[in-house]
C-alpha cells in the first residue's frame, strides 16, 4: 500500500503541472491589470491556468471581448497581451477569446 500511495503522489504532482495549476492571487491580479491596460474597457478573464513543461511555463486563459469585436482587433489585443505577459510575468500566454454576452 505504501508503494502505491508513494507512486500516486509522484504521478499526481507531475500530472497537475501538465494539466494546469491555478496561479497565485498576485499573478491573477497582474494579469487582470495587463488586460485592463491593453483593452481600456471592462473585460472578463476566467479559466486561468499555469502549465509547466520542464523550463517552459505557459499561462492559459479565456478572455471575453464584446460580441461585435472584429477579428483584426481581437488579434491585436491578444498579441499585445501575450507580449506583456511574456515581458512582465516571464510566461508564454495562450489566450482563448470568447464573445461577451
Amino acid at each position: 500500500m505504501m508503494i502505491l500511495y508513494a507512486a500516486y503522489e509522484v504521478v499526481k504532482d507531475g500530472m497537475l503541472k501538465l494539466l494546469g495549476e491555478v496561479p497565485e492571487k498576485e499573478t491573477i491580479a497582474q494579469l487582470k491589470k495587463i488586460c485592463s491596460d491593453v483593452l481600456c474597457e471592462n473585460n472578463s478573464l476566467h479559466h486561468i491556468h499555469i502549465h509547466r513543461y520542464g523550463n517552459h511555463v505557459e499561462l492559459t486563459f479565456h478572455l471575453r471581448l464584446p460580441g461585435d469585436t472584429t477579428l483584426d482587433y481581437a488579434h491585436l489585443v491578444v498579441s499585445r497581451i501575450e507580449e506583456r505577459v511574456n515581458n512582465e510575468l516571464g510566461m508564454e500566454a495562450t489566450i482563448h477569446c470568447e464573445p461577451h454576452k
